[in-house]
C-alpha cells in the first residue's frame, strides 16, 4: 500500500460478490493492492462462520456469516498492523462492527452492513434497521461511520430532510424511503448526497442485462465534521458489479504497517558461526541470572538475524493476469459497453488467477518434496490463518446478535474459566524446593544436547529458533553450561525461561466448546535444553533400574504401539480358537498430562529413588512456570498449579513415572490373564490403559480399584469414552454390564486401540479398508500435486511413500492376510496409480504397463517384508522384556471348535518355512535363523504370489 499523509483516514466499502475461494480473494486482493485506504468494508462475502484470518499479504481479514454455506457475509479488510487496536463484534450475516481505538479518547465505530435486496418483503428490511439501530444505540457515536450495501436509492433531499444531501445518481424508491426515515428518525447524515459528483462517477450498481445503473452503496456518518470526501473509485474492479465507495476524514491516524509474508527463512551457517564466535568473545556473564538470560537469548537472536535471509516464495498472481486486470479495467469504463466482451474477460480473468495458484501450488510442493521437506511445504502454502478460534464461554451462538457481544473477550473469559479450572489444585501453587540443588551439569552434557536439538518446532517466549543451536553448540556449551548452573545455585528461573505460550490445537467435536482443544505449550529453546538434560539423567537412572515394566510402552526406546497391538490381537486369535474367554477394558483418562497432581508426582521419583537433585530442579522449574494462551492480539492468562507440559521433552517421562506409581499403588494380585504362569492384568501406552480380566466381576473390580489410584494422583477416568470388549464364541451374554462409580460402562464388539480397529472376532477385512480411507483423505490432500501433468513422476512416487504408503500400512506387522485383504490393498493401490498418471479403468491399460509407468512399491510386497522383519525381531526378544513375545509362545488351556480353524497370524510364516502353524507353538522361533534381510524378501515374493496369483509378474 503507497504512502499517504496520516492526517487523514480513508475508509472504503465494496460489495465484492464473494471472497469465499482463493481465487476470489486473490483477485480481491489484487484489484485492491495499489489504492489508498486504511480499512475496507465488505459486503456479501459469502463465508461461513466468523472470526479473523491473518493474510501472507500483510492483511487481515475479519468476516462474519452464518453456519454452512451462504450467499451472504460481511467483512472488514485492514492493514495487520491496526489488530492491536481493533475490537472487532461479529453481529450477523448482514452487519459487523469494528471499533478502532485510535487514542485513549478516540475510539472510530464503523459498521458495515448488506441490507435484504428487492427478492425480500419490506418487513425484513425494516427487521434490518431495527437490528441496525439496535446496534448503533449501544455505544457511543462521537465517531460513528456506518457504510455498505443498502439496497436502497435515496435520491436527493425532499421537504424538511436535515440529513439527506442534494446529490443524487436516481430518484427515491420506496427502500429508499425507509432509508431516508432512517436516517432522519437516527440524525444520521447520508454522506453520499452531500458532496457533488458527476453523475456518471455517483453510481454503484449496475446491471447490464437489464441496462440499469444506481447508488445503492452508501456511507451514513454521525457526524460530518471531519469528512473531506465521499466518491466512487471509477478506475478500481474487483470482479463485482458493485464499484468500491471511499470516504476520506480529515483525522490524525494511527500509523499503519503493511508487512507481507517474506517467505521461508534459511540461515547461513558460515556466517552464523563467525557471528556468534564475535558475539560470545565480547560477552562477560555477570552471575545475575536475569541478566545473563537476557544476554545470551540476545546474542543467539543478534547472530540468528545477521545469519538469516529469506527465499521468497513464488508469485500469487503472473504478469499475464495482471494484464487482464489492466483490460478489464479499460473495457469496464470505456466508451463503449461491450457486455459479452467483458462477460467473457471475466471468465478468462478467474480462470486465470484458478490456473495461477494451481501452478504455484505445485511448484511449492514440487521444491520441498525434492528437499525433503513436506511439513514446510505446506506451512507455505497456508496463506490464511485463523486467528480467533471460534470458543465460546457462553451456549450461545459465536456471532452473537448482542452488541454488547465481544468475541474476544468471550474466548478469553472461556480459556481463563476452562483452564483455571482444569488446573486448580487442592494443594495450592507449587512451592520452590527448600536447601540447596546439588546439580551440576558440564559442557560435555550441554553440547551434546545443543547437537541433538530439533530443527522445526517454533520457538518460545525467547524468540530463540532451536534450529540454529546445532551449527553453534560448540560456541554455546560453555556459557550456557555457566548459566544453568549458576541458574540452580542460585534458585532462580527468569520469567521468560519457564513462561509457556500455551497453542490450542482443535481435536475434534464441537470448535466452540473449549473441551476440544489440546494445549500445547511453545517452550523458550533454553528451557528445552535445560529439561532434556533433565530428562538424559532421569532416563539413564529408569532404564538402569528397570523403573517401568513391559506393560507400559509409551515413550520408550525400543518399545513402539505395534507391539501392545500385537499382543492384544494375539490374545483375542488365540482365546478364540481355544474358546478362552477374555474380558478387555479400554481406560480413557480426563486430560491426563493435565490433571497429574505435582506432590503426587515428586512423591513417585522419591518411591523409585530418583536422584534428589534433579527431582529439586524439576520442582523450581515447575514454582515458576507461567502460561497464557493467544486468542487473537490477546492473553488469555491462567494459573497452572497441577499437570505436566505437553511440548516438554521431560513431561512424558514424568507422566510415565506417575502413572506406573498408581498403577503399582492397585492390588493386582491374582487377577488378570494367565500366560504361561505369568499374570498379565494390563497394557499401557502412556495413558492408553488396557485392563485384562477373566471375567466381569474381576474386570469390574480391576478398575474400581484403578479408579481409586489414579485419583490420588490426580486422574479421573473418563466413563463416557471408557469401553469394554468380551471375546466369547458362540452366543453372548447380553445381562452382563459393569458399572464404576455409578456410571455404566458401554460394552463393544470393536474398539480402535492405538490407531488399529480392534474387533471380536478378527476381522482384517475392516481394518485393511479402514487404513485405505485414511490413505485416501491424504490423497485428496494432496491431489493437486499427484494428478498434475507437469510434475516428474519420480517427485509423485516419493510423496507417496512418504504420506500415503504410511497411514495405509500402520500396523500392517499385525495384519493376517488372506486373499480377500489381498485384493483390497491390491485394488487400492492400482487406483491411485490410475488417478498420478491419469488413467481410467476403462482405457484397458494393464497393470503391468502402469506399475513400470509409475515404478511405486508394491504395498502388499512391502506389507509382508515388515511384517517378516516384526516377527523376527519379536522372535530375538526375552519373554521377560516383551509380552507379545510371551503372548505368542503362549498355549491357552482350551478346546478347539470343530471345523476349519480362522487363519492364524504365524500361518503364512510358517507355511513359508514348510512347517504347520498350529504345530509350531512355542518352537515358533526356528522361523528365522539365517539372514533377516534375504529371507524376508524372499517370504514377501513367495506370499503375495500366493494372495495374487492372476498378477505374478506385477
Amino acid at each position: 500500500m503507497p504512502k499517504h499523509s496520516t492526517d487523514f483516514f480513508q475508509i472504503a466499502t465494496v460489495n465484492v460478490r464473494s471472497i469465499a475461494t482463493p481465487e476470489r480473494l486473490a483477485e480481491f486482493e489484487t484489484s485492491v493492492e495499489k489504492i489508498k485506504f486504511d480499512i475496507i468494508g465488505l459486503s456479501e462475502t459469502r463465508m461461513s462462520g466468523a472470526g479473523r484470518m491473518d493474510l501472507h499479504s500483510g492483511y487481515s481479514l475479519y468476516y462474519s456469516g452464518s453456519d454452512g454455506r451462504t450467499s451472504r457475509g460481511v467483512g472488514f479488510y485492514v492493514p495487520s498492523s491496526l489488530n492491536r487496536n481493533i475490537k472487532c463484534y461479529f453481529h450477523s450475516e448482514r452487519i459487523i462492527e469494528l471499533v478502532l481505538t485510535k487514542s485513549p479518547r478516540t475510539c472510530l465505530r464503523i459498521i458495515q452492513v448488506h441490507a435484504p435486496h428487492s427478492d425480500y418483503e419490506d418487513s425484513d428490511y425494516e427487521d434490518f434497521l431495527d437490528d441496525l439501530a439496535t446496534i448503533i444505540d449501544s455505544r457511543g457515536n462521537k465517531h460513528l461511520i456506518v457504510l455498505g450495501d443498502f439496497n436502497a436509492s435515496v435520491g436527493s433531499a425532499r421537504a424538511n430532510e436535515r440529513y439527506i444531501g442534494p446529490n443524487a445518481a436516481e430518484s427515491r424508491n420506496h427502500r429508499g424511503v425507509m432509508l431516508a426515515a432512517f436516517c432522519e428518525e437516527r440524525r444520521l447524515y447520508l454522506a453520499n448526497t452531500f458532496f457533488q459528483k458527476r453523475k456518471k462517477s455517483r453510481w454503484t450498481w449496475q446491471n447490464n442485462a437489464l441496462g440499469l445503473k444506481k447508488e445503492i452503496d452508501y456511507v451514513i456518518v454521525q457526524n460530518m465534521r471531519g469528512l473531506t470526501d465521499v466518491g466512487v473509485l471509477v478506475s478500481i474492479n474487483v470482479g463485482s458489479d458493485h464499484r468500491l465507495v471511499r470516504c476520506t476524514l480529515r483525522l490524525r491516524s494511527t500509523r499503519r504497517l503493511v508487512r507481507p509474508h517474506r517467505g521461508t527463512m534459511s540461515i547461513n551457517d558460515e556466517l552464523l558461526i563467525s557471528t556468534t564466535h564475535e558475539l560470545v568473545n565480547k560477552m562477560v556473564l555477570t552471575g545475575d541470572v536475569r541478566k545473563d538470560y537476557s544476554s545470551i537469548t540476545n546474542l543467539i537472536n543478534d547472530a540468528t538475524e545477521r545469519a538469516s535471509f529469506y527465499e521468497p516464495l513464488p508469485p500469487r498472481i503472473s504478469q499475464n493476469t495482471r494484464e487482464l486486470l489492466r483490460q478489464r479495467r479499460q473495457l469496464r469504463h470505456g466508451t463503449d459497453s461491450r457486455n459479452v466482451e467483458y462477460a467473457e474477460l471475466c471468465k478468462l480473468i478467474r480462470r486465470s488467477f484458478k490456473e495461477d495458484l494451481y501452478r504455484r501450488h505445485v511448484e511449492i510442493l514440487q521444491k520441498a518434496i525434492q528437499s525433503c521437506r513436506i511439513r514446510l511445504g505446506q506451512e507455505e502454502l497456508t496463506y490464511a490463518r485463523r486467528s480467533l478460534p471460534p470458543i465460546r464461554n457462553t451456549p450461545t451462538c459465536f456471532h452473537n446478535s448482542s452488541a454488547s457481544h465481544d468475541p474476544v473477550s468471550d474466548a478469553i473469559k472461556a480459556v481463563q474459566t476452562f483452564y483455571n479450572n482444569l488446573y486448580r489444585s487442592s494443594y495450592g501453587c507449587q512451592k520452590p524446593p527448600s536447601g540447596q540443588i546439588e546439580v551440576r551439569f558440564t559442557p560435555e552434557e550441554v553440547g551434546n544436547v545443543l547437537r541433538s536439538c530439533k530443527t522445526r518446532p517454533k520457538p518460545g517466549a525467547d524468540g530463540v529458533r532451536s534450529a540454529v543451536m546445532r551449527p553453534i553448540s560448540n560456541i554455546l556449551a560453555e556459557p550456557l553450561c555457566q548459566f544453568f548452573n549458576s541458574m540452580i545455585k542460585e534458585k532462580t528461573v527468569p520469567e521468560d525461561l519457564a513462561f509457556a505460550h500455551t497453542v490450542l490445537l482443535y481435536k475434534s467435536g464441537d470448535p466452540a466448546n473449549i473441551a476440544n482443544y489440546r494445549p500445547i505449550s511453545l517452550l523458550s529453546t533454553l528451557y528445552k535444553v535445560l529439561t532434556k538434560l533433565i530428562t538424559r539423567r532421569l532416563e539413564e537412572y529408569a532404564c538402569r533400574n528397570a523403573i517401568l515394566p513391559p506393560e507400559q510402552a509409551g515413550f520408550r526406546r525400543n518399545f513402539s504401539t505395534v507391539d501392545h497391538i500385537q499382543t492384544i490381537t494375539t490374545l483375542l486369535e488365540k482365546s478364540y480358537e481355544f474358546n478362552v474367554s477374555i474380558y478387555f477394558m479400554f481406560i480413557d483418562f480426563k486430560k491426563a498430562f493435565d490433571s497429574v497432581e505435582l506432590p503426587a508426582l515428586w512423591d513417585a521419583m522419591e518411591s523409585f529413588g530418583f536422584d534428589q537433585g534433579l527431582i529439586k530442579l524439576a520442582q523450581l522449574l515447575y514454582a515458576n512456570g507461567r502460561a497464557a494462551a493467544r486468542i487473537g492480539d490477546d492473553w488469555a492468562e491462567f494459573q497452572v498449579e497441577r499437570g505436566v507440559r505437553q511440548g516438554d521433552s521431560l513431561s512424558p517421562l514424568l507422566f510415565n513415572v506417575v502413572l506406573q506409581y498408581g498403577l503399582n499403588n492397585v492390588p493386582w494380585q491374582g487377577r488378570g490373564l494367565r500366560l504361561n504362569g505369568r499374570l498379565l492384568s494390563y497394557l499401557a501406552y502412556a495413558d492408553d490403559v488396557v485392563l485384562i480380566a477373566n471375567n466381569v466381576t474381576e474386570l469390574t473390580e480391576m478398575a474400581t480399584a484403578l479408579s481409586d489410584s489414579a485419583s490420588s494422583i490426580g486422574l479421573e477416568i473418563n466413563f463416557a469414552k471408557t469401553k469394554w470388549l468380551h471375546n466369547q464364541r458362540g452366543s453372548r451374554n447380553s445381562e452382563e454390564q459393569i458399572v464404576l462409580c455409578g456410571e455404566t460402562i458401554e460394552k463393544v464388539e470393536e474398539f480402535i486401540y492405538l490407531g488399529q480397529l480392534i474387533s471380536c472376532p478378527r476381522n482384517p477385512v475392516k481394518e485393511i479398508r479402514r487404513r485405505i480411507h485414511i490413505g485416501r483423505a491424504i490423497y485428496f490432500k494432496y491431489r493437486t500435486f499427484l494428478r498434475a501433468p507437469r510434475v516428474a513422476i519420480q517427485l509423485k512416487r516419493k510423496l507417496v511413500n512418504y504420506c500415503i504408503l504410511p497411514a495405509v500400512l500402520y500396523g500392517c506387522e499385525t495384519w493376517i492376510w488372506t486373499k480377500q485383504v489381498a485384493a483390497c490393498l491390491r485394488t487400492a493401490e492400482r487406483r491411485l496409480e490410475r488417478a498420478i498418471i491419469r488413467v481410467r479403468l476403462g482405457d484397458k491399460v494393464n497393470s503391468r504397463s502402469i506399475r513400470q509407468r509409475t515404478g511405486l512399491k508394491d504395498w502388499i510386497h512391502s506389507a509382508l517384508r515388515r511384517k517378516w522383519k516384526y516377527a523376527a525381531k519379536l522372535s530375538k526378544k526375552s519373554p521377560d522384556e516383551s509380552w507379545t513375545r510371551v503372548a505368542t509362545d503362549w498355549t491357552p488351556e482350551g478346546k478347539r471348535s470343530t471345523g476349519r480353524p480362522r487363519m492364524r497370524w504365524i500361518d503364512e510364516l510358517a507355511k513359508f518355512k514348510g512347517c504347520p502353524g498350529k504345530d509350531l507353538a512355542g518352537d515358533w522361533t526356528k522361523l528365522f535363523d539365517g539372514d533377516v534381510k534375504k529371507s524376508a524378501e524372499l517370504f514377501a515374493r513367495k506370499a503375495r504370489c500366493s494372495l495374487c496369483r492372476c498378477d505374478k509378474r506385477v
